[in-house]
């Protein structure tokens, strides 16, 4: 089997054009790997790509379930492996994009997620805490699980403190591989270059992004579920309901989007060994010989 290309990293690095480039280049399809964008409803909250960004390459795994649905990664690993075998069996070659890097090595190996089943005392007893409070338990028990789950999703962080409750660690220590593949990590050339492409981003997505949390407003989603549903959701439903300014929600997406793309490069630096890291400058250099 010809290796599968895989190109995760930083957040708003251009990945996915690049993917894109390269599966034109490359007779590929496709399958995309990120924990909002299989919404249908978020489409500008989640930064997904366009149909005419596409190029007319298929793409799996995007836009497949309703928002009020709870999707998991043992469920994007099903559906991405699924797409996967098909892509093969087509006689194509397979692009797995995105950066949410838990769901990238859900898909590439086994025994990443854990069978932990739900622990109902312990559930109820972090309904007490704050996430912030609950942040700060991860970190004390497993600092790589605080670095690489999204900490702003209060449903990773919980289930992540009731695998480490159950089994002592998050991820458990030898996962065997499913597919052969290259990792190429796309990062920013520096944190100024990173600050100002973060920033300009949410500035130019800001009113979409308000356009599209009104319209899921409408339709009785809950702050709740708001949460569980990343940065941009949480701080654009903040902006409409509690009337924060729109400054001062930019100033907030930016910084906190900014760290998490710190921990994405924590990410990556974890699987250093397998994983070519460069700009995205480098990576396509690398990939399209360009």
């Amino acid at each position: 089997m010809k290796k599968i290309i895989v190109i995760t990293g930083q957040t708003a690095t251009g990945k996915s054009d690049l993917a894109v480039s390269y599966a034109l280049k490359n007779n590929a399809e496709i399958i995309s790997a990120d924990a909002r964008q299989v919404y249908t409803e978020l489409d500008n909250l989640s930064g997904k790509i366009t149909h005419d960004e596409m190029k007319g390459v298929t793409h799996h795994v995007l836009s497949i379930v309703d928002v009020k649905t709870p999707y998991s990664a043992h469920q994007f690993s099903i559906d991405a492996r699924r797409a996967c075998d098909d892509i093969i069996s087509r006689g194509k070659n397979v692009v797995l994009v995105g950066g949410s890097g838990f769901y990238v090595r859900a898909f590439l190996y086994n025994g990443v997620l854990s069978n932990v089943e739900a622990n109902i005392p312990l559930r109820e007893k972090m309904k007490l805490s704050s996430l912030f409070e609950l942040q700060q338990d991860l970190f004390k028990k497993d600092s790589t699980a605080y670095a690489r789950i999204d900490i702003h999703n209060r449903v990773r962080v919980e289930r992540a403190l009731e695998i480490i409750e159950s089994i002592g660690v998050y991820e458990l220590p030898q996962p065997s591989l499913v597919y052969p593949h290259e990792i190429c990590g796309v990062v920013f050339e520096s944190p100024v270059v990173m600050k100002d492409a973060i920033t300009k981003r949410i500035e130019r997505r800001f009113g979409s992004m308000v356009e599209e949390m009104n319209v899921l407003i409408q339709k009785k989603i809950t702050k709740e579920r708001m949460e569980t549903l990343g940065l941009e959701c949480r701080e654009i439903y903040r902006h409409i309901t509690e009337k924060v300014s729109k400054e001062k929600t930019i100033q907030i997406l930016s910084k906190e989007i900014i760290n998490y793309a710190k921990r994405q490069r924590t990410w990556l630096n974890a699987y250093v060994g397998e994983t070519h890291i460069h700009t995205l400058k480098e990576t396509e250099q690398l990939l399209l010989g360009v």
